[in-house]
């Protein structure tokens, strides 16, 4: 199987938690699983859980938010991935910053190799 880790911030409000499963369903089509802690952490060790999950995955999605860089679990899931030789992609939001919201009549598309999330493309 392989699992995606999509590594965010949430703290300048530019994604929230719609946004994030859109996100992940896009990033879906190329992995089985993609792990959005929010969605799918309720270990009573959430650190840990979290941890062990990016152990495992084979690629991790860096969505660039204004306070991406700024995060100290951002930067953790980044050292750990790196260590580990997991694959990192940025993801890029559109180029209004808007995230796309669950009731969007178009469709998130993808482009190049860095990843930019674009609607109504």
């Amino acid at each position: 199987m392989t699992i995606a880790f999509l590594s965010y911030s949430m703290r300048d409000g530019a994604v929230h938690a719609g946004a994030l499963e859109l996100i992940a369903d896009q990033v879906r089509k190329a992995h089985e699983f993609v792990y959005v802690d929010i969605l799918h952490n309720n270990d009573p060790l959430p650190q840990a859980h979290l941890e062990h999950v990016l152990r495992n995955s084979t690629t991790l999605y860096a969505l660039q938010t204004p306070a991406f860089s700024s995060s100290p679990w951002v930067r953790r899931e980044l050292t750990l991935a790196k260590r580990l030789g997991i694959e990192i992609t940025p993801i890029s939001l559109a180029a209004d910053g808007a995230a796309p919201s669950r009731g969007e009549s178009s469709q998130p598309s993808w482009h190049g190799r860095h990843r930019v999330l674009t609607t109504g493309v």
